[in-house]
């Protein structure tokens, strides 16, 4: 609920958010269920984290970082789910122009998937991705991007495109499981073009 004045008298809203970000959030725990029922073919650990006030302040993602997890160091890389539901109008990743991060994404579009993402150099939306980025952490945002409904009262479960979102994931596990498993953990360091 935020707080809203219409015509004087002070009253609240409900921005239901079906696409900001409660797609994600349902991406990000069917991810942590196959990658837990598939446990076996991670070399590296996977943590599922969802934050708060990635929009405005990224203080979730921050607080991670600098005061809740105490090892932020030995994080390999990022992936970000933000905004996956309206998957109809694009599919996109952004990594910050990060040359690891994208041959990764390269290698695993060459494979047989069933959608694979645009590689954007402008980023769509603010994220989570940004704190980890600060911290010279690579970072992935797979996102739809931005949508009409963005941040109003019509960003309702309506809009959501289901068959889209699943191709999507299978996408990002596929992903998840790649970086997972490299011999060299990706970089922090930006193309030179």
């Amino acid at each position: 609920k935020v707080p809203v004045t219409v015509d004087g008298v002070p009253g609240e809203q409900i921005y239901p958010g079906a696409n900001g970000n409660a797609s994600g959030l349902a991406m990000m725990m069917e991810l942590a269920r196959i990658v837990s029922a598939n446990s076996m073919l991670f070399r590296r650990s996977v943590i599922f984290v969802a934050f708060g006030a990635s929009t405005k302040t990224a203080s979730g993602s921050w607080y991670f970082l600098n005061r809740s997890f105490g090892d932020s160091g030995s994080i390999d890389a990022m992936i970000d789910l933000d905004a996956l539901g309206t998957g109809n109008s694009g599919f996109y990743a952004f990594t910050s122009s990060n040359p690891d991060m994208n041959m990764i994404i390269s290698q695993v579009s060459s494979e047989l998937q069933p959608v694979v993402p645009e590689l954007i150099t402008e980023e769509p939306c603010p994220s989570d991705h940004r704190s980890f980025y600060s911290k010279e952490i690579p970072s992935v945002l797979f996102t739809t991007g931005r949508y009409p409904e963005y941040n109003t009262v019509r960003d309702t479960g309506g809009i959501i495109e289901y068959g889209p979102m699943e191709r999507e994931l299978e996408y990002i596990y596929s992903f998840t499981r790649y970086i997972s498993n490299v011999d060299n953990a990706p970089q922090f360091r930006q193309d030179k073009a």
